[in-house]
């Protein structure tokens, strides 16, 4: 976008179309109703067929996209994708593209090591059920033995 446009406060382009109404032609409002009735799709088609659903001429598409402050209908389309993109991402996504680089987050910590503790209670039932320990033999044999089958079991789950 050009440097007379400033969309660092995250507008959207339909938020951009709104305060510029007054500045458009009367070709250019038309657009401009086609693009926020069907925002963003409107926005994301040819040009040719964003014109013809205004009844405009191609060339008025250009200029509506050059007074909003693009330097083509690449940007424009590129500048609804983004934004398409941020609502369809999920909080959690949101949370994570916003989370420094380098910082350990506490919720995926914590998601890890809920995953881990699940893979361990399940892989543990499994050896149990193969070991031939017996629980009720001395315990530090049968801890030693039961050491030995979760062994034998975890490299057999990772291989």
């Amino acid at each position: 976008m050009t440097s007379d446009v400033t969309n660092d406060t995250g507008a959207r382009i339909g938020e951009l179309v709104r305060q510029r109404q007054a500045d458009l032609s009367p070709a250019e409002r038309k657009l401009a109703r086609v693009l926020l009735a069907s925002y963003p799709i409107a926005g994301l088609e040819s040009v040719a067929r964003f014109a013809e659903r205004a009844g405009v001429s191609a060339p008025t598409v250009t200029r509506f996209i050059t007074k909003l402050g693009f330097r083509g209908y690449p940007e424009f389309q590129e500048q609804l994708r983004q934004e398409v993109q941020a609502r369809l991402s999920s909080p959690l996504a949101r949370y994570h593209e916003e989370e420094p680089k380098g910082a350990s987050s506490l919720v995926s910590g914590a998601l890890e090591r809920s995953r881990r503790t699940a893979r361990w209670n399940a892989l543990g039932a499994t050896c149990r059920r193969r070991c031939s320990c017996s629980p009720t033999t001395t315990s530090r044999r049968w801890s030693i033995c039961w050491q030995t089958c979760a062994a034998e079991c975890w490299s057999s789950a990772d291989g």
